[in-house]
């Protein structure tokens, strides 16, 4: 068994990371509401359009990015008498 640190990542330099490891975490803003995510549609066309200019932001020097696809999760709630909940995953390309 090996011992591993854990640290928030949110506190640490986003640009730094990005550059020495190659993933990085950046403050994103929308102009998508919450019942907008039910339009596929909307998605590909405004929402990862939004995601790759946040990135191409992000990672200074890049000139082309491209979201390959998405993933919604709809969480549906059993009969109002259960508390049983169940995750549905939507998955498509962006392009």
């Amino acid at each position: 068994m090996r011992l591993v640190k854990i640290r928030n990542a949110r506190l640490r330099n986003a640009h730094d990371s990005l550059n020495r490891r190659g993933f990085g975490l950046f403050p994103f803003s929308t102009s998508m509401v919450y019942t907008d995510y039910e339009d596929t549609v909307k998605v590909k066309e405004q929402y990862c359009a939004e995601i790759a200019n946040a990135v191409k932001e992000a990672a200074h020097g890049a000139r082309y990015t491209r979201v390959l696809d998405f993933s919604v999760r709809v969480i549906f709630r059993c009969s109002s008498r259960s508390s049983c909940l169940t995750t549905l995953t939507i998955a498509s390309p962006c392009h």
